[in-house]
């Protein structure tokens, strides 16, 4: 997302914070009309509020976006502020375009994932259907939807990775192998360092475990449908990652166990996975915003 993109979301939702102290009209226009670019110096926001238009700089170093914490630790103390004059500048900003309205009390804060409980439906929905329709059985759409599960609590990601490790002892050792090289290979770009390679390491030992499975036994790989699947799965993921509200990692794994279902010829499994996030995606995409307290 561009900087400008990123900085006018900041001020918008600053502006809504005023819903309850100004009138919609005054905060419709000035919502409706706020415009960011982006210029040598820094950034110029145009508004217009009572049919006048109004104008404000801001310097390029003035905000401070996507700056991570976990990057050249040996340069950081415990003594480091971290911290930055965002919200600062977004509260008087709007109060400004607001025309000095009166701040309004603290709202509660927002959760980052509003539609959690729609995504733990669909996280059922997707370990069950998958299972009943490959005939893996209950056991494997229960360790299905307990890995999807484990993301949601403290250490989450830690969580689903032990899981993708109890995957690779059931159900089809090929989707087990290749939702944890997804799953590990989105741990890398993962910001958050902590137990960062413990993760991998539990993903990595996932497809190995699913790779002597592999070797081990007779396979029916349905090349064909494999490689169907590999281009869908890839879609669906990208997909989820441009278009869906999305807190988890595993959500972007789950396509590429589903190629893995298509290899071992558990197709119509397959294509039902697919289905099901696909669905997800734009279900959850589109989902209406959480009602907001009456006036």
């Amino acid at each position: 997302m561009k900087t400008e993109h990123t900085l006018r979301y900041l001020l918008l939702r600053h502006l809504e914070h005023f819903e309850s102290t100004v009138p919609l009209a005054v905060l419709h226009e000035v919502t409706g009309s706020l415009c960011v670019e982006r210029e040598r110096g820094g950034f110029v926001v145009t508004w217009t509020a009572k049919g006048e238009t109004h104008e404000k700089r801001f310097a390029k170093d003035a905000f401070a976006f996507y700056v991570r914490g976990d990057t050249r630790p040996e340069k950081r103390s415990l003594d480091d502020d971290l911290g930055n004059q965002n919200e600062r500048l977004a509260a008087a900003f709007a109060q400004e375009a607001l025309g000095g309205a009166a701040r309004p009390e603290r709202a509660a804060p927002v959760p980052l994932d509003p539609y959690w409980r729609r995504a733990l439906m669909w996280d059922a929905v997707f370990a069950f259907g998958v299972a009943a329709a490959g005939g893996l059985g209950f056991t494997t759409g229960l360790a299905i939807l307990a890995t999807s599960l484990g993301e949601y609590v403290r250490r989450g990601r830690l969580i689903a990775s032990g899981g993708l490790l109890v995957l690779a002892l059931l159900g089809p050792a090929a989707a087990a192998a290749l939702g944890a090289l997804a799953y590990g290979a989105l741990q890398l770009l993962d910001p958050d360092a902590r137990w960062r390679r413990t993760r991998v390491a539990i993903c990595s030992a996932a497809i190995a475990l699913a790779g002597f499975r592999l070797t081990s036994g007779e396979t029916d790989w349905a090349i064909g449908a494999a490689a169907l699947t590999a281009m869908l799965a890839l879609g669906a993921a990208v997909l989820r990652s441009l278009h869906a509200f999305h807190f988890r990692a595993l959500p972007l794994a789950l396509p590429f166990y589903c190629v893995g279902l298509a290899a071992q010829g558990h197709t119509v499994a397959a294509g039902i996975g697919l289905a099901v996030l696909l669905l997800a995606t734009f279900g959850l995409s589109h989902a209406a915003p959480p009602a907001r307290p009456a006036r």
